[in-house]
C-alpha cells in the first residue's frame, strides 16, 4: 500500500495524486469508458480533477471540449484541450452538441444543462453527485445498461493501487504532466486504501 516518493517531491504534492488524478482516471476511464474519437466535455477543467482528466482524454485520442474562466485558458491550451469555452462569455450548451460524455465536477444548473449536449446512449459523469435524481448508479456492471439508457452516473472517487500504478507510469513515460505544479518526473504516492490517501 506504499510507494516511495521521489525526493524532489513535497508532501502535498504526492498526496494529491491519488485523489485528484485518481478521480480523473476512473471517471474518463473506468466509468465513461473513453477512447480514440469519442468526444467529451469536461466542465470546470482547469481545476484539480479536470486539468488530469483534459490529460489522460487526451492521451486516450478523445476530441476534448473545456469549459473554464478566461485566465485558465492559455493552461488548458497547453494541455491540449481541443475547444475551451470562456463560461463567463458562453453557455456551452450553444456551441456543443452530441458528445460522448460529460465529465461534471460543479452540479447543479451546470449538470442539468449538460445533459442536453450528450447524444443519444451518451453518459453524464459527475463527481458531485446527481441533482434532481432519485437513484445513483454504484454497480459498474450497471455501466452499459445506463449508457444505453442514456442515463447519468455519480462516482464517488476510490484510490485503488492499480489505479495509482497507472497513473505513476503515465507520469514517468511523460504522457501525464503535473500541470498544476509545472512538476516533471515520477509522481510517488503514499497510499492507504481505507481513506485514499
Amino acid at each position: 500500500r506504499l510507494a516511495t516518493m521521489p525526493d524532489d517531491l513535497g508532501f502535498d504534492q504526492a498526496a494529491a495524486l491519488p485523489v485528484a488524478a485518481g478521480t480523473a482516471l476512473q471517471a474518463v476511464v473506468d466509468e465513461a469508458h473513453l477512447g480514440a474519437g469519442r468526444r467529451i466535455l469536461i466542465t470546470g477543467a482547469a481545476g484539480g480533477v479536470g486539468h488530469f482528466a483534459v490529460q489522460i482524454a487526451k492521451n486516450r485520442g478523445c476530441r476534448v471540449i473545456t469549459t473554464a474562466s478566461a485566465g485558465n485558458l492559455p493552461m488548458l491550451q497547453d494541455l491540449g484541450a481541443d475547444k475551451i469555452i470562456d463560461y463567463n462569455t458562453v453557455k456551452f450548451e450553444e456551441v456543443v452538441k452530441d458528445v460522448d460524455a460529460v465529465r461534471d465536477t460543479g452540479g447543479g444548473d451546470t449538470q442539468k444543462r449538460s445533459f442536453g449536449v450528450l447524444k443519444k446512449g451518451g453518459i453524464l459523469v459527475s463527481i458531485v453527485g446527481l441533482a434532481g435524481f432519485g437513484y445513483v448508479v454504484n454497480d459498474l456492471a450497471d455501466l452499459d445498461e445506463d449508457r444505453r439508457a442514456g442515463r447519468p452516473r455519480a462516482v464517488a472517487a476510490q484510490t485503488t493501487r492499480a489505479r495509482v500504478l497507472l497513473l505513476l507510469a503515465l507520469l514517468a513515460l511523460g504522457l501525464l504532466p503535473w500541470a498544476l505544479l509545472r512538476t516533471s518526473g515520477l509522481v510517488l504516492a503514499l497510499l492507504a486504501a481505507e481513506i485514499g490517501l
